[in-house]
């Protein structure tokens, strides 16, 4: 696929497919900061709310719309990636929308040439970091949506016949020299270390996280909700990403030892090719 990195050939769409709160946003960002490609974050949003047309870089800068995607208001949902493409100069375009109606409507697109990407986070890092924002969740009823959510991602993969890939949240954020290879790989770019400091590029890709945090700190109308300021706080102070796994100490030991143990969450792991997720 070297031919849509470089220009030629059809434009290649990523569509990062996970639960929320599974990096999908961080990953989106280190993969478009690549020389090659362009991250578009939740790149349904406009089609869906013709009212959100800005991009959170554009937004916090007191922009009320993108001067990368200005106009997208107007463009008709299935020229989409074309107008990506054609407003980004790239022709490998990385969407974290995470809906599958929005992947599906694509998919049978012979002018595209798209590739799904299932991201899998821990559950106990799934779980605590959505009771970090509703505390009233119940942990199991968390478990039991990461569940049926990354079951109805591999089941939607299954019978889509494009090209898919798996890949974990931890091990990509652990050992970046060792996984993001592969994923360029079969993007058809190189791997650029560099990407890794994402903030030092323009992410003009719609929605925002904690992980947009890097590069919105500062601006004079950022507009983000983090979950936990002192975390990204000192992520930005130290300009470097890593894990999340915050989970470790704030949820009960003896809950993840239970839910890494169950026969549902092996099953994925052992797709995965994860080796061991260890509780605690």
């Amino acid at each position: 696929m070297a031919a849509a990195a470089n220009g030629d050939g059809p434009i290649t769409v990523v569509f990062i497919l996970s639960t929320r709160r599974a990096g999908s946003t961080w990953l989106n960002n280190v993969l478009g900061s690549h020389s090659w490609a362009t991250s578009l974050g939740e790149y349904c949003r406009p089609f869906f709310d013709r009212a959100h047309v800005a991009c959170r870089l554009c937004e916090a800068d007191g922009l009320d719309r993108c001067t990368v995607l200005h106009g997208i208001e107007h463009v008709p949902r299935g020229e989409a990636f074309h107008f990506a493409a054609a407003r980004t100069g790239h022709r490998v375009l990385v969407d974290a929308s995470k809906r599958l109606d929005w992947s599906a409507d694509f998919i049978g697109r012979p002018d595209l040439d798209v590739r799904l990407l299932h991201l899998v986070r821990h559950p106990c890092g799934y779980v605590e970091s959505e009771m970090r924002r509703s505390p009233e969740a119940l942990p199991d009823a968390l478990v039991d949506e990461w569940d049926r959510t990354n079951r109805d991602i591999a089941r939607f993969i299954e019978s889509s016949g494009r090209l898919t890939l798996s890949a974990s949240y931890e091990a990509l954020a652990a050992e970046p020299g060792r996984y993001f290879p592969p994923i360029c790989e079969w993007l058809g770019g190189a791997y650029e270390p560099r990407a890794l400091a994402y903030w030092a590029s323009p992410n003009h890709g719609l929605g925002a996280n904690g992980a947009s945090s890097l590069y919105l700190r500062g601006r004079p109308n950022k507009q983000y909700i983090t979950g936990d300021d002192a975390y990204y706080d000192a992520l930005f102070d130290a300009r470097r990403t890593g894990v999340d796994e915050r989970w470790r100490e704030r949820l009960p030991p003896e809950f993840c030892r239970r839910v890494v143990a169950s026969p549902r969450v092996s099953q994925i792991m052992h797709r995965l090719g994860v080796p061991d997720w260890v509780a605690h």
